[in-house]
């Protein structure tokens, strides 16, 4: 069964794409016509060019991005100078950016002034590359590792569902909810209904969506609606009819915080297709946590750091922590370890694939991902192949249904390539895997939103959990074992088509995979 579309949702990306596509075609025939009639603009231009290429080579940011400009810029000169300066250095751009790492240092500020837990975790007897990892997303991306937080895996994610609206029925103050794609839909009328009941028994409610995520599936009333609710509404980056480019800059976090003491994130969006209401993709195979402590401060950091961001004002941040919330969080049952941590396009700190690379890097018998895209840099692949090398159990699960067909091919490309190296390449047979999971030596596991592509990894707003929780890691790796039993290990299938395989077509989609 297809999931349905809002038409008026799709009217409008539609005559949004068609602007954009007729500035680009502007841009096109001006190039043409002034590189076609006069010599001298032609040589001029390749200076440009040349100089153009010089700056972006010298810029900080991920070299596979810098590729696809390259060859555009150098083969095109007047064509791809322009769309690249319109696209990527608009004052536009730099206002935006400028309020959102504003607001970043103010959570930081504020979730910094109860640290404490990393130093008290050397008395855990964990091992030191693990308690290194932690470490690095203290000091280097900013999030507090707290040791008082309980955490809870789902590898359903219409368990997490309903856990979620069970949990938001006993709302006392605050319900915050920010996600990649909405869709006014079963599973979503469900989760509004109850944030309406809520807003009326005074509790405050905030959603925050991502347009482009969301087009096609909300209505153009989706906003009003909510207020009429009593239930505040923003939208992250909206499309609007003229090149930018912040608008490759998604919100893909997904986030619920219920009064500061209870946080859920994972892969899941609101929409039917995540909890199998529909199959458009065969079974959909998703997980989630749940927070409940301290920690989720984190979580609520961060929506609230989107939420001024997209605003112009700037709201009061205090009665969304602890210790003025006014509802008791439980204390932790368990010994273990919890860091949520966001990860922003904006700082080139890359926090996400830092993560992965430091837990594959750290592996002495086994790092198991599972993600729904294979499109990575060298990077990571050079860390996964001496991971491999060293005797390390390397192995990632993918979908056998993919729900877009170009990323898939291009996935099934480093698929190919990484599978020569001696990792392991699984083929979800149920239907389409869009769980994102990293989980190395029954020590350490990260959920979240992170996919192991381009777009997550330096592109997208993202968010996730690292956690060393004895009962959670053992409930992860019995749901990988438990994903393995119904997948098919293609690699050797890989490796004796390695030889068959269109290396023009490869060469041309690897180009082209920072940009899918």
């Amino acid at each position: 069964m297809r999931k349905k579309r809002v038409k008026n949702g799709i009217l409008r990306g539609v005559i949004t794409a068609l602007a954009i596509v007729l500035q680009i075609g502007w841009i096109v025939f001006a190039a043409y016509y002034l590189e076609g009639r006069v010599g001298l603009i032609s040589v001029v231009a390749g200076v440009v060019a040349v100089v153009a290429a010089l700056y972006m080579f010298g810029r900080n940011s991920n070299s596979a991005y810098k590729l696809p400009w390259l060859f555009l810029i150098l083969a095109f000169p007047i064509f791809g100078v322009i769309l690249y300066f319109a696209t990527g250095h608009s004052a536009f751009s730099r206002r935006r950016i400028s309020k959102y790492k504003s607001e970043a240092r103010r959570m930081q500020d504020k979730l910094f002034s109860n640290r404490g837990a990393l130093e008290r975790s050397r008395n855990f007897g964990i091992q030191k590359s693990i308690l290194n990892q932690y470490k690095y997303v203290e000091h280097h991306g900013q999030y507090p590792l707290y040791d008082d937080s309980d955490i809870d895996y789902f590898p359903d994610s219409a368990i997490a569902l309903e856990s979620m609206i069970e949990d938001m029925n006993h709302a006392k103050q605050f319900i915050m909810l920010e996600y990649h794609a909405i869709e006014v839909s079963e599973a979503f009328r469900r989760v509004e209904e109850v944030l309406a009941r809520k807003a009326s028994e005074g509790v405050e409610v905030r959603i925050i969506y991502d347009d482009v995520g969301s087009i096609g599936f909300i209505d153009i009333d989706f906003v009003q609606r909510m207020k009429k609710n009593g239930i505040e509404c923003r939208v992250f980056n909206p499309m609007r009819p003229f090149i930018n480019g912040f608008i490759n800059n998604r919100d893909h976090r997904k986030i619920t915080v219920i009064d500061g003491c209870i946080g859920y994130t994972g892969g899941f969006n609101l929409a039917d297709e995540y909890f199998n209401l529909v199959s458009p993709y065969g079974y959909w195979k998703d997980s989630a946590v749940r927070i409940e402590g301290r920690a989720v401060e984190t979580l609520s950091a961060l929506f609230i750091e989107m939420w001024n961001g997209i605003a112009k004002s700037t709201d009061d941040i205090e009665r969304f922590f602890l210790p003025r919330t006014r509802v008791d969080c439980k204390k932790s049952q368990s010994e273990g370890l919890v860091q949520p941590y966001g990860d922003s396009p904006l700082d080139k700190e890359y926090v996400a694939e830092n993560i992965y690379i430091n837990m594959i890097n750290a592996a002495e018998d086994y790092v198991w991902f599972s993600t729904p895209y294979l499109i990575i840099d060298d990077e990571m692949k050079r860390a996964l192949s001496l991971a491999a090398a060293k005797g390390v159990d390397v192995r990632i699960i993918i979908p056998s249904i993919p729900d877009k067909k170009l990323v898939y091919k291009v996935t099934n490309s480093y698929a190919s390539s990484l599978s020569i190296l001696d990792i392991k390449i699984y083929k979800y047979k149920p239907g389409f895997n869009h769980s994102k999971l990293c989980l190395t030596d029954d020590k350490i596991a990260c959920c979240g939103t992170v996919n192991l592509d381009y777009r997550s990894l330096f592109l997208h707003f993202e968010n996730g959990v690292l956690f060393s929780q004895k009962e959670a890691i053992h409930k992860v790796k019995n749901d990988m074992e438990e994903m393995f039993k119904v997948s098919e290990n293609v690699s050797d299938e890989y490796r004796l088509n390695s030889t068959r395989r269109n290396r023009l077509l490869d060469s041309i989609l690897r180009l082209m995979a920072p940009l899918l």
